[in-house]
């Protein structure tokens, strides 16, 4: 690469591509100074259409002044995985000495990035966790018994932006009036939620990077050690979800380029990837864990007693969790949003969120509620041991952060 590198759009050497519909544009690279391998590729991503956080799939692509075109590959930033979320400018960083080797100093590089604007077919993004590639799906993943897609990969449903009723109704079987107010919250950009509770098997390749095969939820995992007890303690004062690199989701970030922003979700978060938006028709249908199951199935005591169907919980768990994604699936296909697992989220715990209804990241603390003994996280879903009341969509708990317990995980949330 000498001194300089000499870039520009592949646009007659991509064949088979539309380069026509290519949405990268504003292409520049820089190489770092003093050289140390690495160039900087910064580029614009446009989306076409109109929908909230579009998802682009990207290709890195280099030339030699020999005429052989290459996939880039030791890439960070964004792109590295293949995915892009979001459009506006980008940044990705090519390691060309760790690629090219003696090469790097030998011959010019000609750089090209191509982008396509994919949302409208990626209902479903899947990360392998042996190469964290990402790739998006129209079709919904595999929920046979020890499905691969329970373990060695990480699928994520699309939930899109729009408005829902958060709480439960007055004449909801069960409910906890202190804690589930109902009001309108907005959530202003489409994020992904994992199909299932976080696995054994995807926490043990994730964390240590073993081959564990184990399809029933993590639990025993405290706040800090999914987020971090430095930057990941800290939600919602750092609300951009800085998180620790020793946590898990630390190391999911390094595994994925540092670009995407795996996370736990907000509590609203979580209560709308449940619902699913649903009907105004509160009292009759159309919320996933209130009155009626996704069968049609109506409630009329706080039991639930025939939830057996959708939830592993205290009528039929046995006081033991299950493998994932046994039961019926909510109406977008996510799986044991009730029961099986309970699931942290990365609010603070406050009884009364009637006032909290655009994008709420919740309180800053909960010390007004509770004297700054504890301070309380967000607990969602019910799990194997609760009653059918506790698996409801709006129900809500709070329970130590330091504290580990086997009957609470988490799911994994894709956010913009």
């Amino acid at each position: 690469m000498k001194n300089a590198l000499y870039v520009s759009i592949l646009t007659a050497l991509l064949a088979g591509l539309a380069l026509a519909d290519n949405a990268a544009s504003g292409l520049t690279s820089t190489q770092r100074w003093p050289w140390n391998g690495k160039v900087d590729i910064d580029f614009t991503l446009t989306k076409t259409t109109g929908k909230t956080t579009p998802v682009f799939s990207v290709k890195f692509f280099c030339k030699d002044d020999q005429g052989e075109i290459f996939e880039l590959t030791h890439l960070e930033g964004e792109g590295t995985t293949g995915i892009i979320l979001g459009d506006g400018s980008k940044r990705a960083t090519w390691d060309a000495a760790a690629q090219l080797g003696t090469d790097v100093d030998s011959k010019n590089y000609e750089i090209g990035v191509f982008a396509e604007d994919v949302t409208e077919d990626a209902t479903y993004l899947v990360l392998n966790l042996s190469s964290y590639k990402m790739t998006y799906s129209a079709a919904a993943p595999s929920t046979a018994s020890g499905a691969s897609s329970k373990y060695a990969e990480l699928w994520l449903r699309r939930v899109e932006a729009g408005s829902f009723v958060m709480g439960s109704h007055n004449l909801e079987p069960g409910r906890n009036a202190n804690f589930e107010t109902e009001h309108t919250v907005t959530i202003s950009k489409a994020f992904y939620a994992g199909v299932f509770e976080l696995t054994e098997g995807q926490y043990d390749r994730i964390n240590s990077g073993s081959a564990g095969t184990s399809c029933k939820p993590k639990g025993s995992i405290v706040y800090a050690g999914y987020r971090g007890s430095s930057y990941g303690q800290t939600w919602p004062a750092n609300t951009d979800h800085r998180v620790d690199s020793t946590s898990f989701f630390g190391k999911l970030r390094a595994k994925t380029g540092y670009a995407l922003t795996f996370d736990l979700p907000t509590d609203a978060q979580w209560e709308m990837a449940c619902r699913d938006k649903g009907t105004d028709d509160r009292t009759t249908d159309g919320f996933w864990g209130s009155f009626r199951w996704n069968n049609g199935e109506t409630f009329t005591n706080d039991q639930y007693s025939n939830a057996g169907n959708v939830a592993w919980y205290q009528g039929n768990a046995d006081g033991a969790a299950h493998e994932v994604g046994l039961k019926a699936p909510s109406s977008i296909g996510t799986y044991d949003m009730h029961g099986n697992a309970l699931e942290y989220c990365l609010d603070y715990f406050l009884s009364n969120l009637s006032s909290y209804t655009l994008d709420p990241v919740g309180p800053q603390h909960d010390q007004a509620e509770h004297n700054g003994d504890v301070y309380w996280r967000v607990l969602r879903s019910g799990n194997y041991g609760g009653q059918g009341s506790n698996i409801r969509a709006a129900n809500r708990l709070r329970f130590d952060p330091a504290t580990s317990n086997a009957a609470i995980g988490c799911r994994v949330f894709l956010l913009p």
